[in-house]
């Protein structure tokens, strides 16, 4: 799963300092596996193990994916997310991890944004930091939630992060900047993998991005909820 990619992913990566990593296989072991989704995996984590050593032991090659993976704090993953992103994780974790409850959730949060709800208003809680990209201070200080991602998606289909691939080594950086119930309207169009009105969302390609916070920010890294430090690189 997600988690786990991450977790070994960093244990890997730490020991083979600057030598090249082995090819790793994403075995679809978890709840919404925006890793292999991203990268065209599509079976059970018994089937691909099967189709892997079938070709392994047949010597016929295997189809792989180049990606870059984001550094937060000493932890690599793929997908970086604060403000409402991390409280759907809370969420999630306290009602059940399933990609039936996390889709439940999606279309309770939409439901709640719509009639502004209290549901809705403790999800899109948000965040209040100063943001420098790539050593440029941007203007925002508000948002419902800021994400960066080396692969398109963010889960459930949902193709946020849709110029990952735009430049070698650089990820997506998402900043919402509206209410909920305005992002709400716009959910098909991240669906879709499509632009989001500038008044919405903020969004950049970058290398380096440093979160200024009053304090401890919390944060998930492919799925794992975390509370980093109130300066957060």
């Amino acid at each position: 799963g997600d988690g786990s990619n991450s977790l070994v992913l960093t244990k890997l990566i730490q020991g083979y300092g600057r030598q090249r990593l082995p090819k790793i296989a994403l075995l679809r072991g978890g709840t919404i596996n925006i890793a292999a989704n991203s990268c065209g995996v599509r079976g059970s984590p018994a089937g691909l193990v099967i189709n892997l050593v079938d070709k392994y032991r047949q010597g016929e090659a295997f189809e792989t994916s180049w990606v870059d993976t984001l550094r937060v704090e000493k932890r690599y993953g793929f997908v970086f997310g604060n403000g409402f992103i991390h409280s759907f994780l809370e969420e999630l974790y306290g009602a059940g991890k399933s990609p039936w409850m996390a889709a439940k959730l999606v279309g309770k949060g939409i439901g709640s944004a719509m009639v502004r709800g209290p549901f809705a208003a403790r999800m899109f809680a948000g965040i209040e930091a100063r943001v420098v990209v790539d050593g440029k201070e941007i203007s925002h200080r508000k948002f419902a939630a800021l994400g960066a991602g080396t692969v398109s998606q963010i889960g459930l289909g949902f193709k946020a992060f849709h110029r990952a691939n735009e430049s070698p080594h650089t990820f997506h950086l998402l900043g919402v900047l509206c209410s909920p119930f305005r992002f709400a309207g716009s959910m098909p169009r991240i669906y879709r993998g499509k632009k989001v009105s500038d008044k919405k969302m903020f969004e950049t390609v970058a290398t380096d991005v440093r979160i200024e916070s009053a304090g401890p920010i919390g944060y998930t890294l492919d799925g794992e909820n975390y509370t980093g430090p109130a300066r957060l690189t």
